[in-house]
């Protein structure tokens, strides 16, 4: 079983992820690209890669390489139970161009849709509180004003393709009770 976590920077997702994950004896799965290198500077040389590919202006071309990440965990992991710090959702809304519901087409009916989606909320104040905790030079908080726009192109995203999803306002919950609602929801909408 494939359990995604999704939601914009600030909303919790790798620490609810990894503890979802824990909970469940569930695989953990951050930056799938970064298994393709086999020594201790894996995370380094991802990291390094996705920089270059992040600056470079073109949207189809960031699209394709994120996709291969989906691609490429899926191949790896197909069969087994895990969960992953993000996604197609992801994919989609940080990359998108003129091309993304065509690649989106062919990601999905070639791969396959998470068995469930759950989509961390925050609004604006919130991330933001939560970045600078985290980083306060973090580069990602120049996007904190699209933050309901790119909710709304989340939710359309889901209801379009068809994804078997909840939303979880994380802003007034403790990270435990937004890890009881993601089991509890599994567990009714996926028994394992």
């Amino acid at each position: 079983m494939h359990i995604a976590i999704e939601g914009l920077d600030g909303v919790g997702k790798t620490t609810v992820a990894t503890k979802v994950a824990a909970e469940l004896d569930f695989t953990y799965i951050e930056k799938p690209l970064q298994y393709l290198f086999d020594n201790d500077d894996s995370l380094r040389n991802y990291k390094n890669i996705t920089s270059k590919i992040n600056s470079v202006d073109d949207g189809f071309m960031r699209m394709w390489f994120y996709a291969m990440g989906n691609i490429f965990l899926n191949n790896r992991n197909y069969g087994t139970n895990f969960i992953t710090d993000r996604y197609f959702v992801s994919t989609f809304i940080h990359n998108q161009n003129e091309y993304s519901d065509e690649i989106m087409k062919v990601l999905i009916r070639k791969l396959h849709l998470p068995a469930f989606t759950v989509v961390l909320y925050a609004g604006k104040e919130e991330r933001k509180r939560r970045m600078i905790n985290r980083n306060p030079e973090d580069p990602d908080l120049f996007k904190l004003e699209d933050t309901e726009k790119m909710y709304l192109e989340i939710k359309q995203f889901l209801d379009k393709y068809g994804f078997n999803y909840i939303w979880v306002d994380t802003t007034d919950i403790t990270i435990d009770e937004i890890v009881n609602i993601i089991i509890t929801n599994v567990k009714v909408n996926n028994p394992f």
